[in-house]
């Protein structure tokens, strides 16, 4: 938060000026060791280290109010495959967060910014973005996933370590001593953000 309040900072930094009052960034990890390539997107302007070390954000629009430019992803492309600039976005974020993608490219993403492929079924990765972006956007607005069951005896949120019941209990996390999270599907620990 200091670090960009301008009462606090005489010159708080370039992507202030960039990302403007109300914005999104895909926030990517830049040289990405072990295959832990990640893509967020947020709303918020974030630190340097959002993802880890080091890292790389791509903003929705530009202060003036240009719109996203997939140049700006060093990609491997000369258009933008026949989709506007919403619908550009959309596709970058569902094919950054796609495993097939991680996988294929993984030694490329250890050295290098991502380059954005063209894929098939494009229209698909345009709604698949879209609805991942605004998961993503709103996860504190989400609902409790059906049959998850959070048990609080009294509101303490410090966490000292959070651990499973015992081993190979994936269904379970001991928050701490008053917070207890059960019946988690098992599907939830495929996803991955940041290794």
């Amino acid at each position: 938060w200091i670090y960009y309040q301008r009462d606090i900072v005489d010159r708080p930094g370039p992507l202030l000026n960039i990302f403007g009052d109300n914005n999104q960034i895909i926030y990517v990890t830049k040289g990405a060791r072990n295959g832990n390539f990640s893509a967020l997107i947020t709303k918020y302007l974030p630190t340097e280290v959002m993802l880890g070390a080091s890292g790389a954000g791509f903003v929705r629009y530009i202060n003036d109010g240009t719109l996203f430019n997939v140049s700006d992803f060093q990609s491997n492309i000369k258009s933008n495959f026949g989709l506007n600039e919403e619908e550009m976005f959309s596709y970058v974020y569902a094919v950054l967060n796609s495993r097939d993608y991680k996988k294929l490219y993984a030694n490329d993403l250890q050295k290098n910014l991502p380059r954005i492929p063209l894929l098939k079924h494009k229209e698909k990765y345009v709604q698949i973005g879209k609805k991942l972006a605004e998961l993503h956007l709103h996860y504190e607005e989400q609902p409790i996933w059906d049959g998850v069951e959070v048990d609080i005896s009294k509101p303490d949120y410090r966490v000292k370590k959070m651990k499973h019941p015992k081993k190979g209990v994936l269904d379970t996390i001991i928050y701490n001593d008053s917070i207890t999270i059960k019946n988690i599907p098992e599907r939830a620990y495929d996803y991955v953000v940041n290794g």
